[in-house]
C-alpha cells in the first residue's frame, strides 16, 4: 500500500472507534462558560478539525445589512435577531466543505426557525442567519444552536422584553 492510502486508512479507523466510544471534540473552559451564560461571546478550543466555529454573536440588524451590527443578548418585541457566526479553516488555502446549521428555539423549547448552508470553507470566514417575527416577539429566553456537520452544537440565549 502507497504511504497516503495507510494515512487515509489509519484516520478511518480512528474516525471509526472514536464515533463507536462516544468521544468529543475537546472544548476549553472559555467555550463552556460562554455557550452557558446568555450572548456571552467566546472561542471553542483551538481547531482540532479541518474547520471550526470560532465565535457566535448576536445583535440587532442594521438598516439595509444582513450583519450585526454590535453583539447583545437582550432584543426589543420588533427586532430582527441576526446570528453571526465566524469559522476558520485549519489551512487556509484548502477549501473544506461542511454543512453549518442553526436552529432557533422559543421559550418553550420549540424549534421555531432552522437553516443550513453548505459552504466550501477556506481561511476565516462570516455568515450571518437572521430572523425576525413580523407580529413581534413574545417576552421571554430563547436560544439558538449551531453546529458543524452535525457535532456538538454552540449555544447562546437571547431574551426578549
Amino acid at each position: 500500500m502507497k504511504p497516503i492510502l495507510h494515512r487515509i486508512a489509519a484516520a478511518a479507523l480512528i474516525a471509526a472507534a472514536c464515533s463507536s466510544v462516544g468521544c468529543d471534540r475537546p472544548t476549553d473552559a472559555s467555550a463552556a462558560s460562554a455557550a452557558a451564560s446568555p450572548g456571552a461571546s467566546g472561542e471553542n478550543a483551538p481547531i482540532a478539525t479541518a474547520v471550526a466555529i470560532r465565535g457566535v454573536e448576536l445583535g440587532p440588524a442594521r438598516p439595509r445589512s444582513d450583519r450585526a451590527t454590535s453583539p447583545k443578548n437582550r432584543f426589543a418585541p420588533g427586532d430582527t435577531v441576526v446570528a453571526t457566526i465566524r469559522t476558520a479553516t485549519r489551512d487556509a488555502q484548502t477549501r473544506v466543505p461542511g454543512r453549518l446549521s442553526v436552529r432557533w428555539f422559543d421559550p418553550a423549547g420549540r424549534v421555531f426557525n432552522q437553516e443550513a448552508r453548505t459552504p466550501a470553507f477556506h481561511g476565516e470566514g462570516v455568515y450571518d442567519f437572521r430572523v425576525a417575527e413580523p407580529a413581534g416577539w413574545k417576552p421571554g429566553t430563547y436560544r439558538i444552536e449551531v453546529s458543524l456537520d452535525g457535532a456538538r452544537p454552540v449555544v447562546r440565549a437571547f431574551v426578549v422584553s
